[in-house]
């Protein structure tokens, strides 16, 4: 910041025992901060610095642009994480949800500290941030001492212009290197954030597809046709998908995806069996409940749930929710 060096403000943040990490979503972006309840003041203090005054030195970018290089280099590398992002870029071309994660390459070489301060008057300094706080904060104590006069601005955005995708064509994107294992990635689209009844149909899907002794564990991985084959899904404001990665052997490719498809038509078919339909209730469930145990996950939900124009509190139903999915919300996702 103006005021203090990267190394003085993880210095001091140590000191308070609280951590902050970067927080880049598909339809926002800040920081999470952990921090000793008896600290959360001075270190939102610190945090609330960072934001508003941002120093943007070009020794500072120099070190971070290294850093960032590094990781989308990292990411580049995964088979698995390399298929996802050309699975995006094939659902959302031309959109920002087709960007990669971590940035692109030739963008992150060429930034320089005057175009951030540029972005920062532009993006930060229109808007008014939204505070999620999980944990003990002495009432409102917290509240009115560092976000409610913390943030002033002379002129607010009402809105922010998004490009939506259209229906996604098909579309086949390979890469090819030199690797024991081949990665499949196979997506469409699916329920956006808002769409809850489809995104809790999913999640008990996946739950009863996924793993060891779910259906493509016997049916695919079991039978040698691919080392891996996991069903996930992704809900942001604007879009929605459903997607499969698959792990194979190099010219079993095309074997492991039809095999894959073929499930996916018999779910469509037949839905889940009701043993399959109770387990798959159940693990859902359960992995939501342990899931917000965290205070990190948890505070995440609760942003993801308020940019995606929904209640807050939906996160705290949401393991009743996926306990009363029935065969017909199974059917209709599939």
């Amino acid at each position: 910041t103006l005021r203090r060096t990267g190394q003085q403000l993880a210095q001091e943040w140590d000191q308070l025992g609280a951590e902050v990490q970067v927080v880049a979503e598909p339809d926002f972006f800040g920081f999470l901060l952990s921090a000793m309840s008896r600290n959360a003041d001075q270190a939102l203090r610190l945090l609330r610095e960072c934001v508003e005054e941002p120093a943007l030195r070009e020794e500072d970018l120099q070190r971070a642009r290294i850093q960032q290089i590094g990781t989308i280099r990292v990411a580049r590398d995964s088979i698995l994480a390399r298929a996802q992002e050309l699975l995006d870029r094939a659902l959302y071309p031309g959109t920002s949800y087709a960007l990669p994660p971590h940035g692109r390459e030739q963008v992150v070489a060429k930034l320089t500290s005057e175009q951030l301060r540029e972005w920062h008057s532009r993006v930060v300094k229109r808007q008014l941030p939204l505070a999620i706080i999980v944990g003990d904060t002495a009432g409102s104590a917290l509240v009115s001492s560092q976000l409610a006069e913390a943030f002033r601005r002379r002129e607010l955005d009402t809105a922010i212009s998004v490009r939506v995708p259209g229906v996604p064509r098909p579309s086949e994107q390979i890469e090819t290197r030199r690797s024991e294992q081949t990665a499949v990635a196979i997506g469409l689209a699916g329920p956006k954030a808002s769409e809850r009844a489809g995104r809790d149909a999913l999640k008990v899907i996946e739950a009863a597809m996924n793993g060891v002794g779910g259906r493509f564990d016997r049916a695919i991985v079991q039978k040698k046709l691919a080392v891996m084959v996991n069903l996930g899904s992704d809900a942001a404001f604007a879009v929605g998908n459903i997607h499969a990665q698959i792990l194979t052997a190099p010219g079993n490719e095309q074997g492991a995806r039809s095999a894959f498809l073929g499930e996916i038509e018999g779910l469509t078919r037949n839905g889940l069996g009701s043993d399959e339909m109770s387990a798959g209730r159940a693990l859902a469930a359960a992995t939501r409940l342990v899931s917000l145990q965290s205070q990190h996950t948890r505070a995440m939900e609760y942003a993801r749930a308020v940019f995606a124009q929904q209640q807050a509190s939906d996160v705290d139903v949401a393991a009743e929710r996926l306990l009363k999915v029935t065969e017909d919300d199974i059917k209709r996702v599939g």
